[in-house]
C-alpha cells in the first residue's frame, strides 16, 4: 500500500511542480508565493469539485465525460501555456498552474478518498509525504539547472523545453481521444522500449517533460509535430513582431 501511494503521488505530483518550475523560467512571467498558494488553492479546490460531481461526470456524453474534462484540460493548459510565453502575463502563469492542479491532483483526491480506507490514514500520509519530497527534491534541481540554462544566455534551450513540454499535452489529449473511439490511428511500428522503457525512472521522467512514448501512434506523433511547430511558430511570431 505504502509503495503504490508514493508511485501515485509522484505520478500526478510531479508534473504539477515541472510545469511551475517551466512557468518560473522559461517564461517572463512572475510566480511569487502568495499567487502560487492562491491558484494552487483554486485548483485543490476544482479538484475537490470533481470528485463530489463525479459520478455526474462519468455518466455524461455516453459515459465518457471523464476523458472528454480531461482533453479539455489539456488543450487548455496548452494555450495558456503559448499565452504565457507570449505576453509573460502572471495572471497567465497562475492560471496555467491551476488548471495543471486540478488535471494531475484529481486523480490522487479520487485515489485518497475512494480507495483507501480509514484504517491506511497514516500509510497514506507517510506515502503522501515521500511522494511530495520526491517531486520537489527533483523540481528544486530542475529549478537550478535551468537557472543555470538562462546564465549561459541559451534563450533557445529554454524555448525548445517549454515547447516541447506543452506540445506532449497535445499528444496526451489525441491519446485519451484514442481511448474512447473519437479517433482512430494506426500503432507505428517503432519500439524505443529496448532504449529507454517508458515505466523506467528514465522514461517517466522524458514523460514528464516532454511526453516521451516508447510505442507511440500516428495520431499521437502527428499532433505531437503539429503541436511543437504551432509552439514555436507563434513564440517566433510574436518575437518577430515586436522587433
Amino acid at each position: 500500500m505504502l509503495l503504490n501511494v508514493v508511485v501515485v503521488s509522484v505520478n500526478q505530483l510531479l508534473p504539477v511542480t515541472v510545469l511551475w518550475v517551466l512557468l518560473a523560467q522559461c517564461t517572463n512571467a512572475a510566480l511569487p508565493l502568495k499567487t502560487t498558494i492562491i491558484a494552487l488553492s483554486a485548483g485543490l479546490t476544482g479538484c475537490l469539485g470533481i470528485w463530489f460531481l463525479g459520478g455526474e461526470i462519468a455518466s455524461s456524453f455516453d459515459y465518457r465525460g471523464f476523458e472528454l474534462l480531461q482533453i479539455g484540460l489539456l488543450l487548455s493548459l496548452f494555450c495558456l501555456m503559448i499565452a504565457t510565453k507570449r505576453t509573460g502575463h502572471t495572471t497567465l502563469a497562475a492560471t496555467a498552474f491551476g488548471l495543471a492542479v486540478v488535471l494531475y491532483l484529481h486523480h490522487l483526491a479520487s485515489f485518497a478518498f475512494s480507495y483507501s480506507k480509514p484504517a491506511d490514514g497514516q500509510t497514506l500520509a507517510i506515502g503522501t509525504s515521500l511522494g511530495v519530497g520526491i517531486c520537489l527534491s527533483f523540481s528544486i534541481l530542475l529549478f537550478f539547472f535551468l537557472d543555470w540554462v538562462k546564465s549561459k544566455h541559451l534563450p533557445w534551450l529554454l524555448l525548445l523545453l517549454l515547447a516541447l513540454h506543452g506540445a506532449s499535452k497535445v499528444s496526451m489529449a489525441l491519446d485519451l481521444a484514442l481511448q474512447v473511439d473519437l479517433i482512430s490511428a494506426a500503432r507505428l511500428e517503432i519500439d524505443l522500449r529496448q532504449i529507454v522503457d517508458e515505466h523506467s525512472v528514465v522514461g517517466r521522467v522524458l514523460r514528464v517533460l516532454v511526453g516521451y512514448e516508447a510505442t507511440p501512434n500516428a495520431a499521437t506523433l502527428a499532433g505531437f509535430g503539429g503541436a511543437l511547430i504551432t509552439f514555436l511558430g507563434c513564440t517566433y511570431w510574436r518575437t518577430a513582431h515586436a522587433k
